[in-house]
């Protein structure tokens, strides 16, 4: 028990430290890492959008971790961004917050639809195991979100592998994570 209390309050603290935010999201960041805690790999299919709204442009993002991972029902989150949007930012954004709920030293399998995100966690993966990437990280549009993620994957020690997979190609998941992105711009405005 007092070993589950002090996971929680060390992946709080991070959280924290990480997305200044809003409770609800910590909330719901904190209940999706404790449903994961006891995993050594898992599957969650990500999405961004960027979209107008109201003459305000917001990014929206969502991802899903499927049942099939060992875990009884699907695990869900999306939430909403404003700060200098962009598509790839958005994407880069639900991919970060997969992440960083995931237990020290696992595996996450992340199939994006986005080759830039893509492209940018790639970079972000070869810096974390030491290959000197560092001029293409500090030249690129999403440098703050790049050494962020860099970060995340050093500090809880993780594998990441990235498969790309077609938008819109109907496959179930990935389905769900763009539905669930496209939702929350309707919800209240939520900032990670």
């Amino acid at each position: 028990m007092s070993e589950r209390i002090a996971y929680q309050t060390s992946k709080e603290k991070f959280l924290r430290k990480w997305f200044i935010t809003t409770e609800t999201i910590i909330d719901n960041l904190l209940a999706a890492a404790e449903k994961v805690a006891s995993l050594n790999s898992f599957s969650v299919y990500t999405d961004g959008s960027n979209q107008d709204f109201n003459g305000h442009n917001i990014m929206d993002l969502g991802w899903v971790i499927p049942a099939f991972n060992n875990i009884g029902n699907n695990i869900e989150f999306r939430c909403t961004t404003e700060f200098f949007p962009s598509l790839t930012k958005a994407e880069i954004m639900a991919m970060i917050t997969a992440i960083a709920i995931a237990p020290v030293n696992s595996r996450a399998e992340t199939p994006p639809d986005s080759q830039g995100a893509i492209n940018i966690f790639n970079i972000i993966l070869d810096n974390s195991q030491g290959k000197n990437k560092k001029k293409e990280i500090f030249n690129n549009n999403n440098m703050v979100l790049t050494l962020a993620a860099q970060q995340i994957i050093q500090d809880f020690k993780l594998q990441i592998s990235l498969i790309k997979v077609k938008a819109h190609s109907g496959i179930e998941y990935n389905k769900i994570a763009d539905h669930l992105a496209q939702v929350s711009s309707i919800s209240p405005f939520l900032d990670p």
